[in-house]
């Protein structure tokens, strides 16, 4: 009766998506579903090597063939961060038949990358940004937190609610904006 229609459209408002699906799963089943509305077998992705295994996992079963950007290391805290821009950009310049990018953000230490800069870098080249924001359902909701995967502009994000929301059972949602990734495929 179109409830589920309904929730969905609410989480899209509230979080200023122009689509959002909810799944189940977690955020390994949002992730392998965004990189194959993105790409398909035998095509480039390039992906943030701090990527979860879920993303490890999605690369083997679909066939991508991921293109790795080095995370920057911080000596200080003794982890790494997600990759910068200039790696994603210096990635697509080696490989420009790379259909589009995968980052996470925030990484399991909280630590975010510079998620505008890379949707630029992805854009002017005419590909989408996938963001696995599995641990930052938290971040559309204050100001003062880092700059969430829609607001920046990125064109997929896989949300964990059961994580930093108040989903339970493994719930994850997929958020979509932009032209890059039609919407009828990502579902």
């Amino acid at each position: 009766r179109g409830v589920l229609e309904h929730a969905q459209e609410l989480m899209a408002d509230a979080v200023g998506a122009e689509h959002t699906f909810f799944t189940t799963g977690g955020s390994s089943l949002s992730v392998k579903s965004a990189m194959l509305s993105v790409a398909g077998p035998h095509d480039k992705l390039l992906v943030g090597r701090g990527a979860h295994k879920s993303v490890v996992s999605g690369l083997i079963l679909s066939g991508l063939r991921p293109v790795w950007v080095e995370p920057q290391w911080d000596p200080d805290l003794r982890l790494a961060h997600p990759p910068a821009p200039e790696a994603y950009a210096a990635a697509f310049q080696q490989h420009p038949d790379a259909r589009g990018a995968l980052v996470t953000s925030p990484t399991p230490y909280g630590t975010c990358a510079d998620l505008v800069a890379i949707v630029r870098v992805c854009h002017e080249r005419g590909r989408p940004l996938i963001v696995d924001e599995a641990w930052g359902a938290h971040l559309p909701f204050h100001p003062a937190l880092p700059t969430w995967a829609m607001n920046a502009g990125a064109d997929v994000a896989a949300t964990s609610v059961h994580k930093m929301g108040s989903g339970l059972q493994q719930g994850s949602v997929l958020h979509q904006q932009g032209e890059l990734v039609h919407p009828t495929v990502l579902k």
